[in-house]
C-alpha cells in the first residue's frame, strides 16, 4: 500500500541550491525578451543554448534543471507543433514561468527536502511554508510550483500527525494541479495520497474514493494493467474490506488474481496473501491457510525475499496458527521474524508491530500474561508515535484493556476501554457520514460486538463512575443506530426545499421499491447497483446542507442537562455470560447525579421463565425491572427508558403491582434516551384516540367510546391481534387513561372496557 509513497516523495522534489551559470542567465534572459515581442522562432536558439547549459550543469533532480526547457516547448507550441513542444517538456501546456523570480523559493524547497530526508519535519514544514509563500506573491496561487510547495506542507503536516489540515492544504494543491494539468501522473499520486491519510484517519469511504479517483487518472494516462494499476485496486479492495464488505472484496481480489496472472504469468504474492486474510475473516481458515502458504512459496522461490510483504504474510501465516490453536508454532515463528525485521528495520516499522501484536496473543493464549502485556505495551507505545491507520490503532488499544482485565488490573483495564471506544466512536460517526444505507449496514456488523458485547462485560465486572459513562456514551450512539442515521437523513431531506435533491432522493425510493418486487437475482444486481450510485449522489450533494450524523454524537452529559429535578433516565443493557445466559442491567441517570450508575437486574432466563399468561398479572415482572432500581427513584415524576433485547416485546411500564413509589410516574418507552436531547417528547397533540384495559383474548372487546354520548357500548372486533403471539390483557392500562391521559385540552376519543 505504501509503494507510491516515494513517488509522492519525489514529486516534491529536491532543487539544487546551485542556480544557473551565467552564460546560461544570459541566453535564457535573452530569449525571455524575444518570446515576450512574440518572435518565437528567434528565440528557440537562446533558450536551446540555455537548457544545454542548465543539463550539464545542474543536478538531473533539480527542478531548476528545466526552466528553459518549458520556455522552448512553448516557442514550439506557438509555432503550431505541439508534438514537439510536447516531447521537451511536460509543462507545454501553460504559461512558461520567469526563473528569475523562484531562486530564493527553490533554495527554500530544497532545504525543505533534506529536512524531510532526515526527518526532521517541523523545520521542513517552516522552509515549504516560507516557499509557498514567495510563490504565492511571485506567481499567484494558482501556479504548479505553488501547488507543490501545499503539496510538500502537506506531507510534513501529515508526517507531524496534523491529519485534518494536511488533507484540507493537498486537497487545495489537488484542485489547483487539476485545472492546470488537467490529465497527469501528478493527480494520481496527490489522490492517492489523499485516499492513504484518509485511511489512517479511518475515513474508509473517503480513502476508497480518491483511491478510485487515483484509479481513474490512471487509465486516463494508460490502459495498460501495470503493478500501480494492482496497487490501487488493492487499496480499494482493501478499504471495502475495512467497510465490512469482505465478501465483495474476496470477489474482486479473487478477479484481480486471475487478472495478473493473466498478463505477467504468475500470481501476485500480496494478492494472495490478502485473499487468505479475508478468508480468515469470513471464518475459512482452510481456503486462507491454503491461499497464504501459496503467497510464501512464491516469495521464497523469487529473487526477493524477507521483504515487508513477505514478513506481512508470515504474520497472516502466524494468525492463522494461533485460530488452530497452535499458540507455540506461531510464538516461535513470530519471535523468528521478528530479529530479522528488526535487523532489517528497526522497531518504528509496521510490519514490526504487527508481528509483535501475534507474539502478544500467542504468549497471552498460553498464559504467559505478563509477557504479554509487556509486548502489546511496546505496540500501543509505537503506535502513539507512527499512526498507521485509526481502527488498527483502536485495535491494539482493545488488546490492551483485555490483558489488563483478565490480569485484573482493572484500573488500566479501564483506561484502555475507554479509549479504545472513543477512538471507535470516533471513526463510527466520521465514517457513516459518507456511507449508503447498505455500507452502514457492513460497516456496523465489524463494530457492533465491541458496544454490545464486550464494553457491556467490562463494565459490569469492573464498575467505575468513568467506564460506566463510556458505556452510556456508546450505548447512545449505538442503539438503533442504523435506524436512527436512516431517519436523521430524511429529516434533513425533507426540511429541504432543494428541488434536484428532494427528486433525487424520491427516485432512490422509486429504485427501492422495484427492488423490493424483484425476482431475477440479475435484475436485483442491477437495482442494488443503481441504488447504491444514486445514495452516494445524494450524500454528496446533502452534505451542504447538514451532517445528520452531529445528532448521533450525543454524551450522557447531554441527557443530563435535558433533565428536570424529577425525571430519570435508564437504558437497558444486556452483559452476556458464560453458557450464552445474558444479565439485564440498567444504567441510571439523574439530574443530582455526578455520573450514571449501573444496576444489575435479572438474567433473561428468569423473565423466560414467568408464565406469558400471568406476565401482566402477577408482581414477578415488576420484581425483576422496577423494585431493584427504587433507591435510584425516589420523589419521580417521569421515566425515561430504552430497552434492549427482550425488553423490546415486553410492557415493562404496565406491569402489574409496581411499588406505589412509582406507580403514579409517568412512563416514556424510548429507542434511545438519545431522544431526551434530539426531539420534543412533550409536542403539542391537538387529537387523540386511547384504548385502555383491552382483553386480547377474546373474540371481541366491549368498549365504552367517551366523545359518542349516544352510541353507549360499542362493540371492537380485535380478533387479529390474537394471531400477535404474546399480545396479554394489561390492567392497568384501562386504569391511566383514565387517571392520567385525560387532559381538557385534548380532542379526545377514548376506548376502554365496559
Amino acid at each position: 500500500m505504501r509503494t507510491l509513497i516515494s513517488i509522492f516523495i519525489f514529486f516534491f522534489s529536491t532543487v539544487s541550491l546551485f542556480a544557473q551559470t551565467e552564460e546560461s542567465n544570459k541566453y535564457f534572459n535573452q530569449g525571455m525578451e524575444l518570446y515576450n515581442q512574440g518572435k518565437y522562432t528567434d528565440a528557440i536558439p537562446c533558450f536551446e543554448k540555455s537548457d544545454s547549459i542548465d543539463k550539464v550543469t545542474l543536478d538531473s533532480t533539480s527542478n531548476r534543471r528545466e526552466y528553459s526547457a518549458m520556455w522552448l516547448a512553448s516557442c514550439y507550441k506557438y509555432l503550431g507543433d505541439s508534438v514537439k513542444a510536447k516531447s521537451l517538456s511536460i509543462y507545454s501546456f501553460q504559461v512558461p514561468v520567469n526563473r528569475n523570480l523562484t531562486v530564493q523559493s527553490d533554495s527554500l524547497a530544497e532545504i525543505a527536502s533534506k529536512l524531510d530526508a532526515e526527518s526532521k519535519f517541523e523545520e521542513a514544514f517552516s522552509y515549504a511554508k516560507s516557499a509557498s509563500l514567495i510563490e504565492k506573491q511571485n506567481l499567484g496561487d494558482k501556479s504548479l510550483w505553488y501547488a507543490n510547495s501545499l503539496c510538500a506542507i502537506s506531507f510534513d503536516l501529515f508526517k507531524m500527525q496534523k491529519f485534518e489540515e494536511a488533507i484540507r492544504t493537498l486537497k487545495d494543491a489537488l484542485k489547483i494541479k487539476k485545472e492546470l494539468l488537467k490529465c497527469h501522473h501528478d493527480l494520481l499520486v496527490i489522490q492517492h495520497w489523499l485516499s492513504l491519510m484518509n485511511y489512517t484517519m479511518g475515513n474508509y469511504i473517503d480513502a476508497v474514493y480518491y483511491e478510485e479517483e487515483a484509479l481513474n487518472s490512471k487509465k486516463a494516462l494508460t490502459s495498460t494493467k501495470d503493478v500501480e494499476y494492482f496497487t490501487l485496486m488493492g487499496n480499494i479492495v482493501l478499504y471495502q474490506h475495512l467497510l465490512g464488505n469482505t465478501d465483495y472484496a474476496l470477489k474482486i481480489d479473487l478477479e484481480l488474481l486471475q487478472s495478473y496472472k493473466e498478463i505477467y504469468g504468475e500470481y501476485n504474492v500480496a494478492m494472495l496473501g490478502n485473499i487468505a486474510t479475508f478468508y480468515s475473516q469470513l471464518g475459512e481458515k482452510e481456503k486462507a491457510l491454503h491461499y497464504i502458504k501459496e503467497s510464501i512459496n512464491l516469495y521464497e522461490k523469487s529473487s526477493i525475499k524477507k521483504d515487508e510483504n513477505y514478513f506481512s504474510r508470515m504474520g497472516v501465516l502466524m494468525s492463522l496458527n494461533i485460530d488452530l490453536g497452535k499458540y507455540e508454532v506461531a510464538e516461535n515463528l513470530g519471535t523468528e521474524m521478528l530479529k530479522l525485521i528488526e535487523n532489517k528495520y528497526g522497531c518504528n516499522n509496521y510490519t514490526y508491530v504487527n508481528t509483535l501484536t501475534v507474539i502478544a496473543q500467542a504468549k497471552f493464549m498460553q498464559n504467559k500474561i505478563y509477557e504479554a502485556i509487556n509486548m502489546q505495551k511496546q505496540v500501543v507505545n509505537i503506535r502513539r508515535k507512527i499512526h498507521w491507520g485509526a481502527a488498527d490503532d483502536a485495535m491494539s488499544l482493545r488488546v490492551m484493556a483485555i490483558f489488563y482485565w483478565v490480569n485484573k488490573e482493572y484500573n488500566k483495564a479501564t483506561q484502555f476501554a475507554i479509549e479504545s471506544t472513543e477512538m471507535i466512536s470516533d471513526i463510527v460517526l466520521k465514517t457513516f457520514r459518507n456511507l449508503t444505507i447498505a455500507e452502514q449496514k457492513l460497516f456496523w456488523q465489524r463494530q457492533n460486538d465491541w458496544y454490545f458485547d464486550i464494553l457491556p462485560v467490562y463494565a459490569h465486572s469492573m464498575g467505575g463512575a468513568s467506564l460506566i459513562g463510556t458505556l452510556y456514551n456508546a450505548t447512545l450512539l449505538s442503539k438503533g443506530l442504523l435506524l436512527n442515521a436512516e431517519i436523521e437523513m430524511k429529516k434533513v431531506l425533507s426540511d429541504n426545499k432543494d428541488k434536484a435533491l428532494l427528486s433525487l432522493y424520491n427516485d432512490i425510493l422509486q429504485y427501492k421499491n422495484i427492488l423490493e418486487n424483484t425476482i431475477d437475482e440479475e435484475e436485483i444486481q442491477k437495482m442494488y447497483s443503481i441504488v447504491e450510485r444514486k445514495e452516494k449522489e445524494l450524500l454528496a450533494k446533502s452534505k451542504e446542507y447538514c451532517d445528520y450524523t452531529k445528532k448521533l454524537a450525543i454524551k450522557w452529559q447531554d441527557v443530563k442537562n435535558n433533565l428536570g429535578e424529577r425525571d430519570v433516565a435508564i437504558e437497558f443493557v444486556t452483559i452476556p455470560i458464560k453458557g450464552n445466559r445474558k444479565i439485564y442491567s440498567a444504567i441510571v441517570l439523574r439530574k443530582s447525579q455526578n455520573s450514571p450508575i449501573m444496576i444489575n437486574l435479572f438474567e433473561e432466563q428468569q423473565l423466560n421463565n414467568i408464565k406469558r399468561d400471568s406476565l401482566y398479572l402477577s408482581k414477578s415482572l415488576s420484581d425483576l425491572v422496577w423494585t431493584p432500581l427504587l433507591p435510584y427513584l425516589k420523589n419521580i415524576k417521569n421515566i425515561y427508558f430504552s430497552p434492549v433485547g427482550i425488553l423490546h416485546n415486553v410492557a415493562i411500564e404496565y406491569a402489574n403491582n409496581k411499588p406505589s413509589s412509582i406507580r403514579q410516574c409517568s412512563f416514556y418507552r424510548l429507542s434511545s434516551t438519545r431522544q431526551l436531547v434530539t426531539r420534543d417528547l412533550h409536542k403539542n397533540v391537538k387529537n387523540a384516540v386511547l384504548f385502555g384495559g383491552l382483553n386480547y383474548d377474546s373474540k371481541g372487546s366491549t368498549a365504552y367510546d367517551s366523545q359518542d354520548k349516544d352510541s353507549g357500548l360499542r362493540s371492537i372486533d380485535i380478533d387479529s391481534l390474537n394471531i400477535r403471539n404474546g399480545c396479554q390483557y394489561l390492567p392497568e392500562t384501562k386504569e391511566e387513561v383514565i387517571s392520567t391521559l385525560i387532559p381538557q385540552h385534548y380532542s379526545l376519543t377514548l376506548f376502554i372496557s365496559a
